[in-house]
């Protein structure tokens, strides 16, 4: 059981939706999304509303026999939020929806590995087949636009090696 954990920066951090317009036509506000070298800062100009944000995870799966698995575990977000919060994160791999997780109005600084709002530990192993994405929904509160209302640092996942021929020969080893 080999455990590795792979990191992307928080400037990769991409917006679903960046502009917002009214419902006749007329842009009411936009997401501006600043590329630091400590991070993504996002910041809204305009009327406010919530975008899903998505931050992909690099994802090497090594070439493996038909006796190895490689699964991923668990997931980070650091990120810091103020006049907002992240209210949900999805976890894809590929077009699959793996998990989600409503963690319900995380506000404030998580901007260390292993805070509760900010690791998404997975129900059950998953099994990798193409890339890993975390994506999380920024909703905006009613404050003056123009402050740094995200700031995303990085993302990570934990993924596991798992060799289901030792977890076989150990198995039948403890049945004796």
């Amino acid at each position: 059981m080999a455990i590795s954990t792979s990191w992307t920066h928080g400037n990769a951090l991409t917006i679903q939706d960046p502009v917002y317009k009214h419902p006749d036509g007329r842009e009411i506000g936009r997401y501006r999304l600043t590329p630091c070298g400590w991070g993504m800062q996002a910041t809204i100009d305009g009327s406010r509303a919530s975008s899903w944000f998505h931050l992909p995870i690099p994802t090497v799966i090594p070439p493996l026999s038909t006796f190895e698995r490689f699964e991923l575990r668990r997931l980070f977000l650091l990120f810091s939020c103020q006049n907002g919060s992240v209210d949900n994160v999805h976890i894809y791999d590929g077009l699959e929806l793996v998990e989600q997780f409503n963690i319900h109005s995380a506000e404030g600084s998580y901007l260390s590995k292993g805070q509760f709002q900010n690791t998404f530990p997975l129900s059950s192993p998953h099994l990798v087949h193409t890339g890993i994405s975390l994506s999380f929904l920024f909703i905006p509160h009613s404050q003056p636009a123009g402050d740094i209302d995200l700031l995303v640092s990085a993302g990570g996942a934990e993924f596991e090696i798992r060799s289901l021929l030792f977890s076989t020969l150990v198995k039948a080893f403890l049945r004796r």
